[in-house]
């Protein structure tokens, strides 16, 4: 998440404030993952985190950085898979799978 967020940031021309604000969250987090191996305590402050992180980084990070072919094929492999999901849940065992491709 750390280098979506950083490739983002060097799309938008900050380079060097992106640089630096990622090498300090890439220390901060490398830190608190081996102290967590010692007082697990830690992983409170880094559960958080990661958590709140997620959801920019999937939405809004990661496709900014793509190409419009990948945007392309990253948005028609979620609309399949949301497909595929409902039709997995409704279909009834036993009955034989017709795919379309």
């Amino acid at each position: 998440m750390i280098n979506t967020w950083q490739g983002t940031k060097i799309l938008d021309n900050s380079r060097l404030k992106s640089l630096i604000l990622a090498s300090i969250a890439r220390s901060m987090l490398i830190i608190s993952l081996l102290l967590c191996l010692f007082i697990p305590l830690i992983m409170i402050a880094v559960v958080p985190i990661l958590v709140l992180s997620w959801t920019p980084a999937q939405e809004n990070w990661m496709p900014s950085g793509m190409t419009p072919a990948a945007k392309q094929a990253f948005r028609r492999t979620l609309r399949r898979s949301e497909k595929h999901k409902i039709a997995a849940d409704h279909r009834i065992k036993g009955d034989i799978i017709y795919s379309e491709e």
